[in-house]
């Protein structure tokens, strides 16, 4: 890599390809950065993405790949994007999954058609769940919420996905 980056988001958005977003270097515990990069498996080399996680949300953003191509995820009006990496910025696909909070993981499921994430709930007292999950199909925009087990907790921050 260019920069140190503990705890990145990995997104292997096409084969061979594979992108290192935020992270932060060891000396700088939790101070995450909004740059990204980029690993060419084909060329073996590391290029740099600039300025990526939209709004500089690290903590509630998510990354993905969606149809070859890299979504972030987060809540509310706007909280699905797209990375267009000719201009370097991000364009709107549709809102966030209804009542999350922040996302956690997000991974690209379906041969790529469609998202999959999991988030904090915005009222959890109310609901009585701390944690869901969502899925989008990519073609729609439509979210579909996805049960978890009520007494689901622990190292949710700890999940990994791995196109197989």
């Amino acid at each position: 890599m260019l920069e140190e980056r503990d705890e990145p988001q990995l997104v292997v958005a096409t084969p061979g390809r594979v992108l290192a977003a935020s992270g932060y270097p060891t000396e700088a515990q939790g101070a995450f950065k909004d740059t990204a990069e980029w690993y060419n498996a084909g060329g073996g080399a590391w290029t740099s993405e600039c300025d990526v996680v939209p709004d500089g949300d690290t903590a509630g953003t998510c990354l993905a790949s969606v149809r070859g191509t890299v979504w972030a995820v987060g809540a509310g009006n706007g909280g699905v994007r797209e990375w267009d990496g000719a201009a370097r910025a991000w364009k709107d696909v549709a809102d966030g999954p209804p009542g999350m909070k922040a996302c956690l993981k997000a991974v690209g499921v379906g041969n790529g058609g469609a998202v999959l994430v999991f988030g904090t709930v915005a009222d959890a007292a109310a609901e009585g769940v701390n944690y869901s999950a969502w899925v989008m199909e990519a073609s729609s925009g439509a979210w579909k919420r996805v049960p978890v087990p009520s007494g689901f907790g622990g190292f949710v921050y700890s999940a990994a996905a791995v196109p197989v």
